[in-house]
This record gives C-alpha cells, sequence and structure tokens, in this order.
C-alpha cells in the first residue's frame, strides 16, 4: 500500500498546516487516524439553534489534490437538498468546480460548522434550504 498522504515527505508541510489550523480555530476537535481505513479524520462538535450536532471530517488519501469530505454523524442527517448523494449523511459544501487544493480542512469545517448546520436547522423549521429556495 502507498504511504498515507500525511506520512508523504512531499506533503509533510501541508500536514503542518492542516493541524496548526485545526488546532487554531478548533481547540476541542479530535484528530484522529482511522485504524481500518488509515484515513485521517477529524471530529468536532458543532451547538446549533436547535442542538449539538457531530460532524466527521475524512481527508482523502489524495489530498490536498481532492478536498476532504464532511459527515454528520450525530444525529445521522440524511435525505437533504444539500446531502450527496441526497440519501447519504455526507454534505454538501461546496460544487465540484470550487474543489482544489486551496480548500483546506479548516475551510470544510467552516462551512459544516457555520454554513450546512445553520441552514438545515433553516430546512428543518421551513421546508426549504436558504439560499437556494430549494424546498421538499
Amino acid at each position: 500500500m502507498d504511504t498515507p498522504w500525511y506520512e508523504n515527505e512531499n506533503r509533510s508541510g501541508r500536514f503542518r498546516l492542516e493541524i496548526t489550523l485545526i488546532g487554531r480555530h478548533y481547540p476541542h476537535a479530535r484528530v484522529h487516524i482511522n485504524k481500518k481505513t488509515k484515513k485521517l479524520e477529524v471530529m468536532i462538535k458543532v451547538q446549533g439553534r436547535l442542538g449539538e450536532y457531530v460532524v466527521l471530517m475524512v481527508y482523502d488519501d489524495n489530498h490536498p489534490q481532492v478536498s476532504p469530505e464532511a459527515f454528520t454523524v450525530d444525529p445521522e442527517i440524511r435525505n437533504t437538498p444539500h446531502s450527496h448523494p441526497r440519501e447519504s449523511n455526507r454534505m454538501c459544501l461546496f460544487t465540484p468546480q470550487m474543489a482544489g487544493p486551496h480548500i483546506s480542512g479548516k475551510m470544510i469545517l467552516d462551512w459544516a460548522a457555520r454554513g450546512w448546520i445553520p441552514a438545515y436547522e433553516v430546512y428543518r423549521e421551513t421546508g426549504k434550504w436558504p439560499e437556494d429556495n430549494q424546498s421538499v
């Protein structure tokens, strides 16, 4: 098996940057290596207006060329206009055209905590996702 991106000498600077940004902006985040998948994962708790949410971010094996993905794990939220695919608990945070090495894990966590969760709570209350007027 290839060396995971976070152990690759050529990407050690990126790994340090990712860990530093997450530690600075999300000091209570739980950063770990998934023993089964060998992927770098970050778990945070987000306090919304309607409750607390646990978000799991998973770095792709080809990071930073492929952006991390974020998932709702507690509660596991599915079937929203911004789940991708819709029946999954994977948060849709940006369009494919936005993807690239400029997206850090910290940005993913920001979009999840400050964008997706508040929008989801509006969707729960109104049946419409804010800003794009999608309805149930």
